[in-house]
């Protein structure tokens, strides 16, 4: 590299510093390459030329201390620029692209990787820029004036990764704090102090905090899946002290903006994550325990001098958005219990001070359970259908939820079907499980209109199995506000004398059917249907008479084992609410 080193010369009684070009390269060779102290008279990257801190790196300079060209800094590098005399930045000081992201994703909150900027006076210049590394901050010190008509940026926290979900706080801008002085005094400034005098006509910007890992795997713990999301960074703080005048005519400082939370499964736009279903007669589905991260605190502005002017230039970074939740408990195996749900979400990040009033409203947690906690149905006459799951959400979670969404959950299992090959007994339908805690309104939050969590085919009873004796219906029941959730199952049929139905796991479209969330299901689809209400009664060898089956968990593509009625069966939509046995369809069958 064309490093300038000073030579003194005496011209008469005037002692006058050169600069002078000669080689040099950093210890891996690097032609580029600085790293290391260097102790110099004055200190040049000249316009056009870059040069890389490839290791930490401090400068001291007697006299001026300029960077016209390029400084890059290798991930996880400290540098600090000392100069006696003025330190002038026209060009960047930046970290390296495509630097090696895993040392800074590995190492601790608190980084060895600042940049600390000292000089009897200190100018960044409109065109230059001057941001730190990941997580890193930028202290300046100077004994007189501070002017700062570029941009200068603490470094963006790193976001989280495995074995560290949490995202990074970004790095801070502090110019003559207490901090400031301390770091310098460590790196070796002499005296340094606050400076008189801190002009801003360009931009002062914290880091950035980083996000919290999404955890779309989670953990087996004892009897439950347990997943958590990482919580976000926080942002990093502008803060400036001058001993008579801070002015920031023409300029803008933010705190950094708050990470976001780590989603809980699949978050907002992910796929649900369920938890292991039992296979096993009267197994119960798998727990599941989630928790989503809450979003950052955006950074603050803070300012001290005796005279301060355009305040207004001054604004606290904005709040990451909480992390949500899209997860379920396993359902239930052959008349075993769902499994419970536990959901806590993450709270958004707060804004920065001072506050601006048109700042970006971090987003609400979403909540999305799907699939899952519900009883299986009973295959055996020892059994009843198994009883739903609970779902429980703890007193303290958020309460400005933007969306709350729960579909086929916490249903009770079927009863025995005691009609197969003649008449026996068959067996209750199961209860479902408990709510707690459940939010009354969603998206209670600045601008956005408030509305009931949405819940759809779920909590219902299961339906009794048919048979001699019938099965009784299993149960919905209230939250614990004593809001009912769903409605209880029917009874089962009893399968009459000289009357026996048969039952009918699948049938086929005769038509094109279209469905009320615009799904169109072709002629000639099997559907099965895993839940019925009543058998198919058969009134004599030709098919005069077709009963109405009312189903729920319509499948399109997937044929159970059982009667397929070929080509004499037409499905249509019922009107009003659906009972606890159907998605309100009703499937006309006619059975020859």
């Amino acid at each position: 590299m064309a490093l300038r080193r000073g030579l003194l010369l005496l011209v008469g009684a005037v002692e006058v510093w050169l600069v002078v070009g000669c080689g040099s390269s950093d210890s891996n060779g690097n032609p580029n390459g600085l790293s290391g102290t260097l102790d110099l008279a004055t200190f040049t990257i000249p316009a056009g030329e870059t040069r890389e801190a490839t290791a930490d790196l401090t400068v001291r300079t007697t006299g001026d201390l300029t960077v016209d060209g390029t400084l890059l800094i290798d991930a996880g590098v400290s540098v600090v620029l000392l100069a006696e005399g003025a330190l002038t930045v026209r060009g960047q000081i930046k970290p390296a692209p495509g630097a090696a992201r895993a040392a800074i994703d590995t190492r601790q909150a608190a980084p060895n990787n600042d940049l600390v900027l000292s000089g009897k006076s200190i100018d960044l210049i409109n065109t230059g820029g001057v941001q730190a590394d990941a997580g890193g901050s930028v202290y300046l010190v100077g004994a007189d004036e501070i002017k700062i008509s570029g941009s200068m940026t603490g470094g963006d926290g790193a976001d989280g990764v495995a074995g560290r979900r949490a995202g990074q706080t970004g790095g801070s801008v502090q110019i003559g704090t207490e901090s400031a002085i301390t770091k310098a005094t460590a790196k070796g400034a002499q005296a340094p102090t606050a400076p008189a005098q801190v002009k801003v006509s360009g931009t002062l910007q914290g880091g950035n905090g980083g996000n919290g890992l999404d955890n779309t795997v989670g953990t087996v713990i004892g009897t439950e899946l347990a997943v958590t999301g990482g919580d976000g960074g926080w942002g990093g703080n502008v803060e400036v002290v001058a001993t008579t005048r801070i002015d920031l005519t023409g300029g803008t400082l933010r705190g950094g903006n708050g990470g976001a939370g780590g989603d809980a499964g699949g978050g907002a736009n992910g796929p649900v994550l369920h938890a292991a279903s039992g296979t096993k007669a009267g197994e119960k589905g798998q727990d599941m325990s989630a928790l989503s991260g809450h979003g950052g605190d955006g950074g603050n502005v803070a300012l001290e001098a005796p005279t301060k002017v355009n305040l207004a230039a001054a604004g606290g970074g904005n709040g990451g958005d909480a992390g949500s939740v899209a997860v379920a408990s396993g359902n239930g195996g052959p008349g075993g219990d769902g499994g419970d749900t536990s959901i806590g979400t993450g709270w958004r990040g707060g804004r920065g001070l001072p506050i601006i009033v048109f700042a970006t409203e971090p987003k609400s947690p979403e909540v999305w359970v799907s699939g899952g906690g519900n009883g299986g149905d009973s295959a055996d006459a020892q059994r009843k259908g198994g009883k739903g799951g609970t779902l429980v959400l703890p007193a303290s979670a958020p309460t400005d939820f933007a969306k709350f969404v729960v579909t086929d959950y916490g249903n009770g299992g079927d009863g025995f079907y005691g009609c197969t090959g003649g008449a026996s007994a068959a067996t209750d339908g199961g209860d479902v499980g408990t709510a707690q805690n459940l939010p009354a309104r969603t998206a209670a939050r600045l601008g956005n209109q408030q509305t009931r969590p949405t819940l759809t085919d779920s909590f219902n009873g299961g339906c009794g199995g048919d048979g001699r004796p019938a099965g009784k219906k299993g149960l919905t029941g209230p939250d614990d506000s004593g809001n009912v959730l769903g409605v209880d199952g029917l009874d089962g049929a009893d399968c009459g004398a000289g009357n026996v139905p048969r039952k009918v796991d699948a049938v086929q479209l005769k038509k094109d059917f279209t469905g009320s969330d615009g799904t169109v299901w072709k002629a000639g689809t099997i559907i099965k249907l895993s839940r019925i209400t009543g058998g198919i009664v058969e009134r004599g060898p030709s098919c005069t008479i077709a009963a109405n089956v009312e189903a729920r968990h319509l499948h399109a593509n997937d044929v159970d084992k059982g009667v397929v009625i070929d080509g004499k069966s037409t499905i249509k939509e019922t009107q009003g609410d659906h009972d606890s046995c159907g998605y309100g369809l009703i499937v006309q069958v006619c059975v020859p």
